[in-house]
């Protein structure tokens, strides 16, 4: 499930990495330190488990990494630092 997601580096200079464990559809949200949605994309796992998420536009900074599957969601905290 969800508590199986791996999110990596972190801190990370702009690219993050994925392991998404289960081949099903996730929402990925990406908010800033007040709770901005910055973006948003939706990933359907056909077997892959692994996707690269670009926060390389943002300044350096606390972000909130949300991953949404179905009625279930988790959150990492990360920081972005170069």
């Amino acid at each position: 499930g969800l508590k199986d997601v791996q999110v990596y580096p972190n801190p990370t200079d702009g690219w993050l990495q994925m392991i998404l464990p289960e081949t099903k559809t996730y929402d990925i949200l990406v908010y800033d330190m007040m709770g901005r949605l910055l973006q948003s994309e939706k990933i359907a796992n056909e077997g892959d488990f692994s996707h690269a998420l670009d926060l390389s536009a943002y300044p350096n900074g606390l972000y909130f990494v949300e991953i949404r599957q179905e009625n279930k969601s988790l959150t990492k905290k990360i920081i972005l630092s170069r």
